[in-house]
């Protein structure tokens, strides 16, 4: 199947086919050279598979496609067995927004092979906004050949997975060299060190959101997130932590990301009672969007409920004073009732979306 979408101005800007399309490399040249504004491609069917074999094949259909489309963003194709994108193909589509080293599918480290390829990819594709290295092994030695490309403005450096193989000392190494780097995703079970998180900061000061991984935040302790919060950061999301006391809300708000913060998620986490919540909020000016979860708290006790509502009127309050859509999800109490449905804090869910009828 072969789904194309169109701009206002009735022009194709992107093509997609289901992976069990059939296109022959002909007929997509075709269509590519008939719709040059395309920015965003994505082919994968078996025939293409089976006739971008090889380097020479691969690199006179990926010239042949940049030079029909030059406009190209984002181009899925068939990569050339386990090979990554980087590896492929990308190297020919200079306005590419995500140089994509990520490849294979066995669950282990992938280990990239053509460096000349990868070379050429980091060169070319100066547009790129972000660099996956999500599931790779990434050496010292690789990290310092993508850092002598064209990779400037990269703001976004993902190695997220529990596959990704990569030491600490090769994560500053290219938090230092991408200067515009804003956003790191970190991999899974990565091990959290007030000395790792110290030296980032010294090493990329302009980051302002870290992820941690959907489970890798549950070792978090307090001098690490003090560490952390040495950084301007906009964002903080921390799952399943135990770790954490309650000294940490002091923390943050001591630090400097309390002026930055404007987007909090917490997802049981004990440290964060409502009281506390309530307290950094209050602490946080910019804070405007927040997702909070917990299991079975009682509003009836220690004036939680209370609490959750003048959280609610807090954010509320400072949502409407904003342009943009705002958004906060507080989901943290066991169901009680029959409640009158109007006594919104005794309801398990309290979410709010800015601004009103967007």
């Amino acid at each position: 199947m072969c789904v194309f979408y169109y701009s206002p101005s009735r022009r194709w800007r992107a093509c997609g086919f289901s992976k069990t399309g059939v296109v022959e490399a002909t007929t997509l040249t075709e269509m590519c050279r008939a719709s040059p504004l395309l920015t965003r491609l994505n082919a994968s069917g078996p025939n293409l598979s089976q006739h971008l074999n090889s380097d020479l094949n691969m690199d006179a259909f990926a010239i042949t496609v940049s030079t029909a489309c030059p406009l190209l963003e984002d181009v899925a194709l068939p990569t050339i067995g386990p090979r990554s994108r980087a590896e492929s193909y990308q190297m020919h589509f200079p306005r590419t927004r995500c140089v994509s080293l990520s490849g294979g599918s066995s669950g282990f480290p992938y280990q990239p092979t053509r460096w000349d390829k990868i070379e050429a990819s980091a060169r070319q594709c100066e547009h790129a906004g972000e660099l996956d290295l999500m599931g790779c092994s990434i050496t010292s030695e690789l990290a310092g050949l993508l850092l002598r490309g064209n990779l400037q403005r990269v703001a976004c450096l993902t190695l997220e997975g529990d596959s990704t193989d990569i030491e600490p000392a090769t994560i500053l190494q290219l938090a230092a060299g991408l200067e515009a780097m804003s956003e790191l995703g970190l991999p899974e079970y990565f091990n959290h060190t007030v000395v790792f998180y110290s030296s980032l900061a010294r090493a990329r000061p302009s980051l302002k959101m870290i992820f941690f991984g959907e489970e890798n935040s549950s070792s978090l302790d307090d001098a690490c997130v003090a560490a952390i919060c040495d950084l301007a950061l906009e964002r903080l999301i921390i799952d399943n932590n135990q770790t954490l006391t309650t000294g940490i809300v002091d923390t943050i708000l001591a630090s400097r990301a309390a002026q930055t913060l404007s987007d909090l998620s917490f997802s049981m986490v004990d440290a964060f009672t409502p009281a506390n919540m309530l307290r950094l909020a209050r602490g946080c000016p910019k804070l405007v969007d927040l997702i909070w979860h917990m299991d079975g708290m009682s509003p009836l006790s220690d004036g939680n409920g209370q609490n959750v509502d003048d959280l609610t009127v807090l954010l509320e309050s400072r949502a409407k004073q904003i342009s943009e859509d705002a958004y906060f999800e507080l989901d943290v109490f066991a169901e009680f009732g029959p409640w009158k449905p109007t006594i919104y804090h005794y309801r398990n869910t309290v979410h709010s979306q800015h601004p009103p009828g967007l």
